[in-house]
């Protein structure tokens, strides 16, 4: 919609007008596969409203012959902002697939902005279209003195090899002002680079370290992740060099990945600041920081 206006006010038809225009210029993700989708039953509901009564009499014709509970009409409009963020996020990210806890709720604004609101629950829970359930792996041991030996991001290697190892072309930072990165980890094809804390990179949880930046080559089936949102977890849509991304803050969050023989394992990774997820030109970038939400994004831009 083309104004923010208050539903309080509003009377009950001109709140169904309203939900009917939020129909019209609501922009959709791609439809998912059809199946139990709270996402996919909102946009068939914003498409028999885009259809008008006399494509389907018994929908909002008869919404507009009956008056609404003004309760009803805004937990309907609540539902669809939900939904359309809810249907988002998964989408425009190769590699990366995020799931809420229960009870997830909208942000009040409206906005592309949701929290988990559930208890926290002491084991992330998988994929509930998943079959499999995910087993813990084995933490790999410390290696020395390395800068993020305690984090389980892999197998030690040099910098100077990380494309090698990755097979494809690593993007860093520029240097100055954030340096060069001071250890690299290869982990099921994610290589993971890890910069010192400096003026630039403030402190993360672990001490000693101000930035960790993983980069990987997406694939349809195997290597995703899945994101459980826990209480007090954030997450906003951010545009990254012209690409749609996530920026995920607040509360630590856990993480699920498909190995590569297709099993879902609980990542070893311990998450120990705020992340901003994206992709571009087939590689997905998760980039993990004290930095604020403009800040990283403004770091993402800068990978050269």
């Amino acid at each position: 919609m083309t104004d923010r206006r208050a539903l309080g006010p509003l009377s009950d038809d001109e709140l169904v007008a309203a939900l009917t225009e939020l129909g019209d210029e609501l922009a959709m993700p791609p439809r998912a596969r059809a199946g139990d989708d709270p996402a996919l039953r909102a946009r068939q509901r914003i498409e028999v409203g885009q259809r008008g009564p006399s494509a389907h009499p018994g929908s909002w014709a008869a919404l507009r012959r009956r008056p609404l509970r003004r309760s009803l009409v805004l937990a309907l409009v609540a539902l669809l902002a939900l939904a359309a963020v809810a249907a988002a996020i998964g989408f425009g990210v190769p590699g990366i697939r995020i799931v809420f806890a229960p009870q997830a709720s909208a942000d009040p604004s409206g906005g592309a902005t949701a929290s988990a609101s559930a208890r926290p629950t002491a084991r992330p829970v998988a994929d509930p279209s998943s079959s499999v359930r995910p087993t813990v792996p084995v933490r790999p041991p410390a290696s020395g003195g390395l800068l993020g030996s305690g984090l389980g991001l892999g197998t030690p290697f040099a910098v100077a090899d990380a494309s090698t190892v990755a097979g494809l072309q690593i993007r860093l930072p520029p240097d100055p002002p954030y340096g060069a990165p001071a250890a690299a980890w290869s982990l099921d094809g994610r290589v993971s680079l890890v910069w010192p804390a400096s003026d630039a990179l403030p402190t993360l949880r672990e001490p000693g370290i101000g930035l960790i930046l993983a980069q990987f080559r997406a694939s349809i089936n195997p290597g995703f992740f899945e994101k459980i949102l826990q209480p007090g977890t954030e997450i906003n849509a951010v545009v990254v060099d012209g690409e749609v991304g996530w920026w995920i803050s607040g509360a630590p969050h856990d993480l699920i990945f498909i190995d590569p023989s297709g099993e879902p394992v609980f990542d070893s990774h311990r998450i120990v600041g705020d992340t901003l997820i994206w992709a571009r030109r087939g590689v997905t970038y998760r980039l993990e920081s004290d930095l604020d939400r403009a800040a990283a994004t403004a770091l993402a831009v800068s990978l050269r």
